[in-house]
């Protein structure tokens, strides 16, 4: 028979956020140009890898249309390291990786 409900032993409620262990909203802006696809790849590519400064990451979200064109994509982050903003940026030009906010479930 399937379980309907609370499913611990002490029926004791977890706050947390729903959003994962760390969730972490980063912008990507361009100062000067509209930011390509090719150059929002290569940013999410060092994100989601593990390297000697931070932890891979999960992309759960992108806002921003690379498309349409735009200086400014938000990207929701998942993950239990820190973002490594020094490096995401990969030297792609006028381009800057800043952590907006974070929410952690803990």
């Amino acid at each position: 028979m399937a379980k309907i409900g609370q499913d611990k032993v002490n029926g004791a409620i977890d706050a947390g956020s729903g959003l994962g262990p760390n969730t972490v909203i980063v912008s990507v802006t361009d100062s000067v140009n509209d930011i390509t696809e090719s150059d929002l790849d290569s940013i999410v590519s060092f994100l989601t890898r593990e390297t000697d400064t931070q932890s891979a990451f999960t992309v759960a979200g992108v806002a921003g249309d690379v498309a349409g064109g735009t200086q400014v994509v938000h990207l929701a982050l998942q993950g239990t390291g820190t973002v490594d903003t020094a490096n995401a940026d990969l030297s792609v030009a006028n381009t800057t990786v800043a952590v907006v906010c974070t929410f952690a479930n803990s």
